[in-house]
């Protein structure tokens, strides 16, 4: 069997992207990231879906730590609309 696709959610704990985040764990093909990218006004350090605990990254930190974390295959992003922009340019 070829690797798994792997995803980076950015937008938890949002509903869609915590429902998004559900499915990559159960899919075969895919494997979710145990960290995601989150708004500043959140709070929790981490969330758990589908029994995978994800840490969240917020935008101060991600550079820093997504850097050190970098692996990705695709990016899904469920964020503000306002941080859509600047986390393209990130991503890029």
């Amino acid at each position: 069997m070829p690797d798994k696709i792997k995803v980076l959610i950015s937008g938890l704990p949002g509903k869609m992207a915590t429902k998004v985040a559900e499915h990559i764990i159960k899919a075969e093909d895919l494997q979710l990231l145990p960290y995601a990218l989150t708004g500043k006004e959140i709070s929790d350090k981490s969330v758990w879906t589908g029994g995978l605990e994800v840490n969240l990254i917020k935008p101060e930190e991600r550079e820093k730590r997504l850097l050190e974390l970098s692996g990705s295959d695709i990016v899904v992003d469920y964020t503000h609309p306002s941080a859509v922009n600047p986390n393209a340019d990130f991503y890029c």
